[in-house]
């Protein structure tokens, strides 16, 4: 495969299975990274934006939780996003900055 080639979807789906087994064995900065990659290589994947976010969240990086979040509502048409889920990570993070903002002041 060169340089310029796209991801065949079995590579695609490869790649997600890495960054879902880094995230249940809580290896959230080696998920994030090969999310990150495949963020650049397929930007409207609508599996890969609730995980990335949900890896930020337990890194603590609330900021770029709800960025990805704005992100995957943007890309995303509404009938294919997992809304439980997005939503459930969207308000913990939203929670945490809060706190987190009230505790610095």
């Amino acid at each position: 495969m060169s340089q310029n080639e796209p991801l065949t979807h079995g590579q695609q789906q490869w790649m997600l299975m890495q960054a879902y087994t880094r995230l249940n064995y809580r290896q959230y900065e080696a998920c994030v990274t090969i999310l990150k990659g495949l963020k650049a290589l397929i930007p409207n994947n609508d599996t890969l934006y609730p995980m990335i976010s949900y890896a930020y969240l337990q890194l603590g990086s609330f900021e770029s939780c709800l960025e990805a979040i704005t992100q995957y509502e943007s890309l995303i048409p509404k009938e294919k996003r997992n809304h439980q889920e997005v939503e459930w990570i969207k308000k913990r993070a939203q929670l945490k900055l809060n706190k987190k903002t009230s505790h610095d002041v």
